[in-house]
């Protein structure tokens, strides 16, 4: 099914590409050590936006892509794979198939593969790469350039950079939006060449948490050095509903 193989390919992309905007609770003293390089404003809004997981959240997520637009919904309450429901695509009632293939895909691509562990964002930050670039009034820019945070695909990370916007709420500062781009070519994959990235995140705060709300991103560049592509897609969160807290939902899920 095209749809689904690209599909995946959207979410090789965008997880090599630090867009996985889910992030898992953290220790938070093995964050707060990893940005400890990071200036004081930034650092605590990331290290509150570590405080989110996701998996204590219901929420409709809707990708939008040139094969269309799929819709489905994230329910911690419910059993195993069941979590996930499609909802429609193009508008429209699923067919039984694609109902097949979307619960097959749920099971083949497991949530931990589409997240990014809030340690690991923290430690993708170039030590000393956070500048302000705009200061001053309730919100500030900085730029910063990305490491790996295992050490794997060093290239990949090296050729990218953006530019993070901190809002100054009364209580506390948030991430409200991420801009992410390459500067050099790079290769996520083998035979895949990216010669042009441009993502956006913007994040929203809910009954005090921070929350993913769009991801937009176009990325172009060949396949196995002969085929041109350029792609584009955006996914975003909307009805969020947090159900309960990661320990509650744990003991939910081991009782008979």
């Amino acid at each position: 099914m095209q749809r689904r193989r690209n599909k995946h390919l959207y979410a090789v992309l965008l997880a090599v590409l630090c867009l996985a905007a889910s992030p898992v609770q953290a220790q938070s003293a093995d964050a707060a050590d990893a940005l400890r390089h990071v200036p004081e404003l930034p650092r605590d809004a990331i290290l509150r936006y570590t405080r989110t997981d996701l998996e204590e959240w219901r929420y409709l997520r809707t990708w939008v892509s040139e094969d269309g637009v799929v819709v489905d919904r994230h329910d911690p309450t419910r059993p195993g794979e069941a979590h996930w429901q499609l909802v429609s695509i193009d508008g429209r009632e699923p067919t039984d198939r694609e109902r097949r293939d979307y619960d097959r895909d749920r099971a083949d691509h497991s949530d931990e593969e589409e997240r990014a562990p809030s340690s690991a964002l923290a430690r993708m930050l170039e030590p000393g790469s956070v500048q302000p670039l705009e200061a001053g009034g309730a919100e500030q820019r900085y730029r910063y350039a990305l490491r790996s945070p295992d050490g794997k695909r060093e290239r990949v990370f090296r050729a990218l950079s953006g530019e993070l916007w901190v809002t100054q709420e009364t209580d506390a500062p948030y991430v409200r939006e991420v801009r992410l781009w390459n500067h050099d070519s790079f290769r996520p994959m083998l035979g895949v060449r990216i010669d042009e990235a441009d993502v956006r995140f913007e994040f929203v705060v809910l009954d005090g948490w921070v929350l993913p709300r769009t991801v937009e991103a176009r990325w172009s560049g060949r396949f196995l050095a002969l085929k041109a592509f350029e792609k584009s897609m955006s996914v975003e969160l909307t009805e969020f509903e947090r159900v309960a807290d990661a320990a509650s939902l744990a003991e939910l899920a081991a009782s008979p």
